[in-house]
């Protein structure tokens, strides 16, 4: 990694600071707290030392590497360095070594010590080759220098340093140790000016975790960037003296006495449950803890992966909260102010994109029927609803701006969607990439529109008739044979359509341009019908005893198969993309709630409770459903 321009590094730290304090309060995002995740603890050696401080190699494996964890311990009334192997490893001392301060490369070649000279304690670089293990000292001076973190490709060392009279963070390049403490060499730069103090730095290759209280509360921050000169707060009032350890994309961080890890956006707090009571005080932890003389390492959980999206409607609301929910019944909030439907899986089932409404707060220009008084803004988001960005806001001021019908075009890198002029039901079909640049139109004058994975845009235009149009070869086909219909719901192929007339379900078959009754009026109802991914079936919502009931239909053979057989509505399926499941909206509880049907066994799974209003299910587009 190149590191230029350090002696600019203070200019641009304090404005990128005093822009950040003067917003802070107003932009900064509601943290979420996430279902909440275990750890384990699997042991790795029994030793004799009395552990004060481990670090481990970013590449370390218990099995291939079993001596390359590093510990620094009592000896001889001082400490030393020790790797683990099957008796301890003497590297460095006996020495008046700082009992904490350890930082290991990420090839184990490089440790870095505080070791005391006079009165202080100073940095002292350890390289281990083939000609032996030689010292570097990397810094000199008053104060104390301790806590050092090394970077991912070991050219550039953090630490904390009270030799301006407070804590601070202070970086130094070590790419090429000869040349510290020559005229013209690297030179020791304050990382975070500022009035605050700064503890417990962390690497990764996502940037530099730390402690501050800068802003009168300690928060968890983050500096990004190739100079680790863009300061980023992800999360406010943490525990003041909380270890700070990269977890994959995430970060450790103790919050309200509760451990647990924070996405890199701030937006999502997973407390962690097991472990031994505090065990993260533990020497090493929290990667590593130390219980009767057994090291043990600290297995994370995996990420949150959902499997599909749904609504929850607050009461008295016209917009839902986006929630995202796994198959064994775990559900965590991604947003709020959503229109009801408007979000939408990458083809590859990576990113989540969806739209918000936001509320405008200045008078209107001319209010007239149908009008609203709100932006509408378009998000996108890791798929597990962290990293999310606003890329783009629609503003009722000007123009179009009222969008819907949210969709993935066929190459993952441009989002479609529909955007009407102010009261009016027309909508225009726009397409943007995932940056917010490039807003194209795409066509207009219709009412509703649909982009499928194939690039095949269907939907009703003004009429009204059906349509289909092929974003590849920009060509449109009308379907005026099938007479006016104001609502039909495409294949996956846009090869076939389920259409509502005179309350019968009918079978449009847009190649041959025919169509046939498939439900009579008796047996199928307004709801709104799902293809299954091999367009060889339908689930389909039918209310001929009395209340919505959802059934299968075979297209090959004409037969039924009815899957919910209750008392109480149920309606909204969703064939998942693997063709495994069916999710559907349930009033089988207090309230609407999200089940899920498997097509293989039978089985029903209760994927909310009914202590909501929960609706409109969509899939995650993922191998295996």
């Amino acid at each position: 990694m190149k590191r230029k321009n350090t002696a600019g590094l203070l200019f641009v730290g304090l404005a990128t600071i005093a822009s950040m304090c003067a917003i802070a309060w107003t932009t900064w995002p509601a943290t979420i707290t996430a279902p909440a995740g275990t750890i384990g603890l699997v042991p790795v050696q029994t030793t004799s030392l009395a552990v004060t401080a481990i670090a481990q190699p970013a590449n370390w494996d218990p099995v291939i590497y079993p001596s390359m964890i590093h510990t620094v311990a009592p000896q001889d009334g001082q400490y030393a360095l020790f790797k683990l192997t099957e008796a301890p490893e003497l590297i460095y001392g006996p020495a008046d070594l700082d009992p904490t301060s350890l930082a290991v490369s990420w090839d184990g070649n490089q440790t870095i010590l505080s070791v005391k000279h006079g009165d202080h304690y100073k940095l002292m670089l350890l390289v281990d080759d083939y000609r032996g293990v030689k010292t570097v000292a990397l810094t000199n001076g008053p104060g104390n220098d301790l806590d050092p973190a090394l970077s991912p490709d070991k050219s550039f060392v953090a630490f904390v340093s009270d030799r301006d009279g407070r804590a601070k963070l202070y970086g130094l390049r070590i790419d090429h140790p000869e040349l510290i403490g020559l005229p013209g060499g690297p030179q020791t730069v304050p990382l975070f000016p500022g009035p605050g103090e700064e503890r417990s730095p962390a690497f990764s290759e996502y940037g530099l975790a730390f402690l501050s209280n800068l802003m009168g509360t300690w928060d968890l921050w983050v500096l990004e960037g190739p100079n680790y000169d863009s300061p980023r707060r992800v999360l406010a009032n943490v525990d003041p003296y909380s270890p700070v350890v990269w977890v994959g994309d995430q970060i450790f961080v103790i919050k309200d006495g509760m451990p647990g890890l924070v996405s890199r956006d701030g937006q999502f707090f997973r407390p962690l449950t097991g472990g031994p009571q505090e065990w993260w005080k533990s020497p090493g932890a929290p990667h590593f803890v130390v219980q009767n003389s057994v090291i043990y390492r600290v297995k994370f959980p995996s990420s949150l992966s959902p499997d599909l999206a749904f609504f929850r409607i607050p009461p008295g609301q016209d917009t839902a909260e986006l929630w995202l929910a796994t198959l064994d019944g775990k559900e965590w909030k991604v947003a709020d102010r959503v229109p009801l439907g408007e979000a939408a899986w990458s083809r590859d089932g990576t990113r989540l994109a969806y739209l918000r409404r936001g509320k405008q707060v200045g008078p209107l220009p001319s209010p007239e029927a149908g009008y609203r008084s709100d932006w509408y803004e378009l998000w996108v988001a890791n798929a597990n609803g962290t990293d999310a960005r606003c890329i783009r806001t629609f503003s009722p001021y000007g123009g179009k701006y009222e969008a819907h019908s949210l969709a993935w075009g066929p190459n993952g890198d441009r989002l479609y969607f529909a955007l009407a002029e102010v009261g009016t039901p027309v909508y225009e079909l726009h397409s943007i990439r995932l940056d917010g640049s490039g807003l194209d139109s795409v066509f207009g004058g219709v009412y509703t529109c649909n982009v499928h994975p194939n690039g095949i845009v269907t939907g009703v235009a003004r009429g009204p008739y059906l349509y289909s149009y092929d974003i590849a070869s920009d060509k449109w086909t009308s379907y005026w044979e099938f007479g006016q219909l104001w609502n039909a719901v495409f294949s996956p192929s846009a090869e076939y359509g389920l259409a509502l007339a005179d309350g019968a379900l009918v079978l449009l078959d847009c190649t041959a341009r025919t169509q046939r009754v498939r439900r009579p009026a008796a047996k199928a109802s307004a709801g709104r019908p799902s293809w299954s991914p091999d367009e060889k079936r339908f689930a389909y919502v039918s209310v001929w005893d009395g209340d919505g009931e959802i059934w299968i239909y075979d297209l090959a053979s004409g037969t039924t198969t009815q899957i919910t057989a209750n008392d109480y509505d149920d309606y909204s399926p969703a064939w998942s993309p693997g063709g495994r499941y069916i999710a559907y909206v349930s009033e089988e509880d207090v309230l609407p709630a999200i089940r899920v049907f498997s097509v293989e066994d039978g089985k029903t799974l209760s994927i909310t409770d009914g202590r909501y209003e929960d609706a409109y299910p969509i899939w995650r587009n993922r191998e295996g459903q």
